[in-house]
């Protein structure tokens, strides 16, 4: 597997060269600034370019162009990479070896339509708006979620992370067909632009296929891409719902982000207290104390935040918080054995050997690449969670300050 950087004008092209799998997946960022103002048009314009185009101008005509091409796959999603909002389009098409009529330019023809020439009109506007709505409801219904969303709305703020990539549930009936006209126009116009083949491919030959089928434009991103951002105290908050196990959070404030000189080091501590069933939290909280349903902690490398959560019974919710804590205790004082720390980073790196065998992964691995200058191969990787140490370890939960504590739960 290797990887291969070209550029068309300002926009960066990644080739990552890998006889791994049978088809090749094409896909297509565009970054730029999220703001709450424009992000749900943006996720809905999205949508619309997903649902058709003037070349496939339903729903239908599309999906069965799409079998022709031996069901090649079309998806478009919205996601965050630290304060930017990322429009991703991406196709998965056959290999060329495997087929007798070449897919490939076909494939990346529908894409080119795709992207230049929308379909846009009410009726759809008004679908996807439907659907959107639908995605929040069912948000509503799993209390997990709900919780979880509730829990970073109030923790965010006033934070770039706070922004939901689809939007808000309650800006989807204000937004207008000019809206999305104007989100399509910004998107193309406006973006930094990395495109990413991942495949069994020649790399000039289909550096030229892009360069003559996508015509994409691109501007310099904007600095910083992570910004971080001094969280302050909060109090505590309680929301009340009828719901027979409390979501509770606890948010750790570490000021510590993707790229600093400790991030290996946050990792390695995040897989030790609390990412899995063998993390001290899990078997202290779940197995010995059988407080809780489910627990487990996560870092946030954007926000520089742990997040420690659980679900419990309400009458152990006091008691849960506290056990949680004294679990970060016992890393502070350093009450774990050699073998934790050994399983810790075990499962850290088996976890990023597998992330290796999912090709979506890779095109987002040479993507942070480029944005933040961090090595593509495993190795580096690797190497670097190994040669983590006991003390930097119990160091991190030193430096580890709660702010703010969340619960779901409660009689309405």
């Amino acid at each position: 597997m290797k990887l291969f950087t070209r550029t068309i004008d300002t926009t960066t092209c990644h080739y990552i060269t890998t006889k791994q799998f049978k088809t090749r997946i094409v896909t297509i960022r565009f970054l730029s600034d999220i703001d709450k103002n424009t992000v749900t048009a943006r996720s809905l314009m999205l949508a619309m370019l997903k649902a058709k185009n003037r070349m496939t101008n339903s729903r239908l005509k599309q999906s069965r162009h799409l079998e022709r091409l031996y069901d090649t796959v079309f998806a478009a999603s919205p996601s965050k990479i630290g304060n930017k909002h990322v429009l991703a389009f991406t196709l998965v098409v056959v290999d060329d070896h495997y087929v007798v009529t070449p897919l490939f330019e076909d494939a990346l023809t529908f894409l080119r339509h795709a992207l230049f020439e929308p379909d846009f009109d009410e009726q759809t506007l008004q679908e996807e708006k439907q659907f959107l709505k639908d995605f929040f409801k069912s948000e509503y219904a799993n209390k997990t979620r709900y919780a979880t969303k509730r829990y970073t709305k109030h923790l965010m703020k006033n934070h770039p992370h706070g922004i939901h990539p689809l939007g808000e549930s309650d800006d989807v009936d204000d937004v207008r067909m000019a809206d999305i006209k104007a989100s399509h126009a910004a998107m193309l116009h406006e973006s930094s632009v990395y495109i990413s083949v991942v495949g069994d491919v020649e790399v000039d030959e289909t550096h030229a296929k892009i360069q003559a089928l996508l015509p994409l434009k691109s501007v310099p991103l904007k600095e910083p891409i992570i910004q971080p951002y001094t969280f302050a105290e909060l109090p505590a908050l309680k929301e009340t719902y009828d719901v027979t196990q409390h979501r509770i959070f606890s948010a750790l404030k570490s000021d510590i982000f993707y790229r600093d000189a400790h991030y290996f080091d946050m990792l390695v501590f995040n897989a030790l207290f609390g990412e899995g069933s063998d993390s001290i939290l899990f078997k202290t909280v779940r197995e010995e104390k059988a407080l809780a349903y489910y627990v487990h902690a996560s870092y946030s490398p954007f926000t520089g935040i742990v997040t420690m959560t659980s679900g419990v019974d309400g009458k152990h919710v006091e008691q849960a918080y506290e056990t949680m804590h004294a679990c970060l205790d016992t890393v502070r004082e350093g009450a774990f054995s050699d073998e934790d720390l050994a399983l810790a980073k075990t499962a850290l790196i088996q976890q990023i050997k597998q992330s290796y065998d999912m090709p979506g992964n890779l095109s987002i691995k040479a993507l942070r690449s480029a944005l933040f200058n961090v090595p593509f191969k495993e190795d580096a990787i690797i190497e670097a969670i190994s040669n983590v140490q006991r003390n930097a370890v119990i160091q991190i939960a030193k430096r580890l300050r709660p702010i703010f504590r969340y619960e779901l739960g409660g009689a309405s």
